[in-house]
């Protein structure tokens, strides 16, 4: 795909506007076209070879350097179009333009358009914990890191603890947005805070529950009583935030009760079970 970018450029076929977000410190966030213009930068400084080229299939296997100068010179002068938003665009607003701009080989999900977007010290404490062993044991769930799915779940963890949902008025997506954007780069005190509650949840669960936590049992008549596959997030947010209350002591000690009454909700008490699902 980097090829035919090129090769676009060389037989001066339009290629799609990038767009450029300011933020708070006057410096450029790409939104939309990171690819194009790595792969750009990445064949001027000679890291991959064109390949798989239609129109022009005698360039294929050159480098930038392997191409003559009058070839060098026209990409050189190609022109990448670009329209900014500035830095008083809301930042929910920003978010639903990167929805609908991103074009890609996969349109990205609500958590991989926060990485793009939300850069900085909250987004690397979030790629931290996803790798936490404890957390990791008690998901219990192959593959959920493909798509950053791990990582939104500590996002919701943490957003839930910080803000409680009576804060989460106006839906899931903005108030997940608004808690990046405010602790975006949080004070190392922050940081440690958030570290430490995550920690001592997901410590707290899978001591509970083990590799069964955050899960609904299957209702079929063939299945029933099984656990299911795949993690409930609801679930997920309202047990590993309430565990924060409590010390972890208090946990450990009560965790055969915890476990029995979280299983005679889930079999008993349908109305809690359609709110989670």
């Amino acid at each position: 795909r980097a090829a035919r970018l090129i090769e676009s450029f060389l037989i001066e076929l339009p290629v799609p506007v990038i767009y450029l977000g300011q933020n708070s410190e006057e410096k450029y966030e790409v939104i939309d076209g990171l690819q194009r213009m790595t792969s750009t930068f990445k064949f001027f400084n000679n890291e991959f070879p064109l390949e798989g080229l239609e129109i022009r299939p005698d360039l294929n296997g050159k480098y930038f350097k392997d191409l003559d100068s009058k070839i060098q010179g026209k990409l050189e002068d190609t022109t990448l179009r670009t329209f900014e938003l500035a830095n008083t665009t809301p930042k929910d607003l920003m978010f639903i333009i990167f929805e609908r701009l991103n074009t890609g080989g996969k349109a990205l999900n609500d958590m991989e358009i926060r990485n793009c977007m939300f850069r900085g010290q909250l987004n690397d404490l979030i790629k931290e914990l996803a790798t936490n062993t404890e957390f990791v044991s008690a998901i219990n769930q192959k593959n959920l890191d493909k798509r950053m799915q791990d990582r939104a779940l500590v996002l919701r963890f943490l957003a839930f603890y910080n803000s409680t949902y009576l804060k989460a008025k106006k839906g899931l997506k903005p108030f997940l947005n608004e808690f990046f954007e405010t602790y975006r780069n949080p004070p190392a005190t922050k940081i440690s805070e958030f570290r430490g509650a995550f920690q001592k949840s997901m410590r707290a669960c899978y001591t509970i529950f083990g590799d069964k936590a955050f899960r609904l049992q299957r209702t079929s008549e063939r299945d029933a009583g099984q656990w299911a596959p795949k993690i409930n997030a609801s679930v997920f947010q309202v047990l590993s935030v309430s565990f924060t209350d409590y010390d972890i002591g208090q946990l450990t000690r009560a965790s055969d009760a915890i476990f029995e009454e979280y299983c005679d909700i889930i079999a008993n008490d349908p109305k809690w079970v359609q709110a989670v699902s």
